[in-house]
């Protein structure tokens, strides 16, 4: 659902207010069916088609927020994963849930409507200094996706790069230029990470 908050600036619309929903859901290549996205330009598309998140990371939120409970979808992410974290899902892994056949695209670089949706100035920062951003899917295979499933690892590439360490190579560009080169390299990678990250090197 996309909803409209009114700033002292003017109007900004966002998609990031998830609802749980149960039942079956379809995915197809650009994502879950019905899900919506306000900003097409730096949201969605094929490299950034299924967000997914770690609960893991959600007891670290709701302490850096002063909340008790974050609902599921907070971090505006399309999946919310239990016992899986950034530390241990890499670029280039091939996971099945459900029917649907999905490849690790990227990090999640987040976007400052989040600080925007939970009222902290520092909270899309915080996501990103820490490494905890969540990570991208793109589809490899249509199906359907229900609460509950199994995340099955089908695939992982030789000399993986996990999104922690990604996430860390563009934040320390100069202290990982060879790492850096490496991900550049990795044809599995999403083109927008690989344009972040050549724009970190020239920089």
């Amino acid at each position: 659902t996309i909803k409209d908050k009114t700033l002292k600036n003017g109007i900004w619309t966002t998609g990031s207010y998830k609802m749980p929903v149960f039942g079956y859901q379809d995915i197809n290549f650009l994502g879950i069916k019905g899900d919506e996205v306000s900003d097409t330009i730096h949201h969605g598309g094929k490299h950034k088609a299924v967000f997914a998140n770690s609960y893991e990371n959600y007891p670290i939120w709701e302490k850096y927020l002063g909340v008790k409970k974050l609902e599921f979808g907070a971090l505006a992410e399309n999946l919310t994963l239990s016992k899986i974290k950034e530390e241990d899902v890499c670029i280039g892994d091939v996971h099945k849930i459900g029917s649907v056949i999905l490849e690790v695209s990227q990090p999640r670089e987040p976007c400052w409507k989040i600080s925007q949706k939970h009222n902290n100035k520092t909270f899309t920062k915080e996501i990103y200094n820490s490494g905890r951003t969540g990570w991208y899917y793109r589809v490899l295979e249509e199906g359907q996706i229900k609460k509950g499933d199994k995340v099955d690892m089908l695939k992982r590439v030789k000399n993986p790069i996990s999104i922690f360490k990604a996430n860390e190579v563009l934040k320390n560009i100069k202290s990982n230029q060879k790492l850096a080169k490496q991900l550049i390299n990795l044809y599995v990678l999403g083109e927008p990470f690989k344009k972040s990250l050549a724009k970190a090197i020239r920089n």
